[in-house]
């Protein structure tokens, strides 16, 4: 997305283009450096304000300007969000519903439409929408978190289990020196050890 900035930005030095968006040039530098992403909102912003599919902005795929009759944008054309196949939002969301495995293409046309009600300005469906996002980036969080615990646990439960069959291992030799200790003229026999 980086390099998708850049581009975008053209001449303009980073404090005229995060002014235009609401950012500032050290804001946008973090985004060129790969640093830091730009929230959806501000997402929202550069698509509206340079013309640029959000589509392409967010993925690098298809076409940086659409039209609306879904041509490349040139000079004079209208550039804007196009529609998903099919026409409408809503089917893109019950077709995408449908699917597993993080289908890239439906992903993206997802992404489209949440730029589309962002890009609306209603503060309460933008609000819920942004609520949601929220709580499911925390909840992937969370998860990666409490994998990672689990590789931990297993790998101390592994831990474990070496040292136990280390720990029978120095008791047998030290029930073995005992007995010689003990009896120095005489070596304890394999049934002895194992107790």
């Amino acid at each position: 997305m980086s390099k998708r900035i850049i581009k975008i930005r053209g001449n303009l030095d980073r404090e005229t283009f995060g002014a235009k968006i609401g950012v500032s040039g050290r804001t946008v530098q973090r985004w060129e450096l790969n640093n830091e992403l730009p929230k959806g909102k501000e997402t929202v912003k550069i698509a509206e304000e340079f013309g640029v599919n959000a589509h392409w902005l967010l993925t690098g795929q298809g076409e940086p300007y659409i039209t609306n009759d879904g041509e490349k944008a040139g000079a004079g054309r209208e550039r804007t969000f196009p529609e998903p196949p099919g026409g409408t939002y809503e089917r893109a969301v019950l077709e995408a519903e449908g699917l597993e495995g993080g289908d890239p293409a439906a992903i993206a046309r997802i992404i489209e439409m949440l730029m589309k009600i962002v890009g609306s300005g209603n503060r309460t469906l933008n609000r819920a929408i942004f609520s949601g996002l929220e709580a499911f980036s925390e909840s992937v969080s969370l998860k990666n978190h409490i994998d990672e615990l689990e590789a931990k646990i297993h790998s101390l439960m592994e831990n474990v289990e070496r040292i136990e069959e280390e720990n029978q291992t120095l008791r047998v030799e030290l029930n073995r020196m005992k007995a010689l200790y003990e009896n120095p003229g005489t070596a304890p026999d394999a049934e002895e050890e194992a107790v």
